[in-house]
């Protein structure tokens, strides 16, 4: 039997027991237990129980600004773009990045509302315990070392008193930036308050247009709104379709059933069957 087999069907459960095992690919009890014996050597899987083994999932190639932007994310109980960048000084593709990252692996719900999944207690079973009060922590390791300095570095005292003056403008100016910073709610309002329709659609299509030009108004608009961010994800686009939706259009407007339309049909698209569309309307 091949072992990998085995080992994919392992993974694919994530939690077996030798009678599983047994029972899919028609082994005895000796072969199985063999190749579980491999896998625990290997580091592979460890007994979960009196009867099940689990599957020991790699997590160390994760990016430490990842786990730390979504541990931020389940204590705020909200994910929001603005708060991430500015919070963790990150560009814009890499905090789209990590929400993209967030949303495959279910830590987070999809868009347009996008709520945390994850609990404090899930996240450490999977991450183990994150860091808080970092700041009083490094505060404590630069006043350790001011005290511990060792005297074959021979520093002076103006050079140490040069060192602190500085820490201290630096911690200064953080902790004036975050007092300057913007509440999570005013920053979502204002979000709210400066969504500009005319960027994304024109509001000026009418019911009564020849209705085989429908086919062609539902690409024009498709396009309108990946030519505002070359960048865009099928999340994103969603999200800023359901914004157009919210718009009080007039009776006599063909939008609502036009990105109506739009909403569902992208909705059933996978996010590589999406960037295919849109790599298709740039080029």
């Amino acid at each position: 039997m091949n072992k990998m087999e085995v080992e994919k069907y392992i993974i694919k459960n994530k939690v077996v027991s030798i009678p599983e095992i047994q029972k899919e690919f028609h082994l005895s009890y000796k072969e199985v237990h063999s190749i579980i014996l491999k896998f625990l050597e290997e580091e592979k899987i460890f007994l979960k129980d009196d009867l099940n083994y689990a599957y020991i999932e790699k997590t160390i190639e994760i990016p430490p600004v990842y786990k730390q932007v979504l541990w931020d994310c389940i204590q705020n109980d909200s994910v929001s773009l603005t708060h991430i960048q500015s919070e963790f000084s990150l560009s814009i593709p890499t905090a789209k990045s990590i929400i993209n990252w967030m949303t495959e692996n279910d830590f987070i719900g999809p868009l347009p509302f996008q709520e945390v999944q994850m609990t404090k207690a899930q996240f450490i079973e999977r991450f183990g315990q994150m860091e808080e009060n970092n700041l009083e922590a490094d505060e404590e390791e630069d006043i350790d070392s001011f005290f511990k300095t060792k005297p074959k570095e021979s520093k002076s005292i103006r050079e140490i008193l040069e060192f602190q003056r500085e820490n201290l403008k630096k911690r200064m100016q953080e902790c004036e930036n975050k007092l300057n910073q913007k509440p999570l709610d005013k920053v979502k309002e204002e979000e709210e308050n400066n969504f500009d329709i005319t960027k994304y659609c024109d509001i000026s299509e009418i019911l009564n247009e020849p209705e085989e030009s429908f086919d062609k108004r539902y690409y024009d608009a498709v396009g309108k709104i990946i030519l505002v961010d070359k960048e865009i994800t099928r999340q994103e686009f969603l999200s800023i379709v359901k914004r157009i939706l919210e718009f009080p259009f007039g009776p006599n407007t063909m939008l609502e059933p036009l990105y109506k339309k739009i909403y569902d049909n992208i909705s059933q698209l996978t996010e590589e069957q999406f960037q295919d569309l849109k790599n298709v309307i740039l080029d």
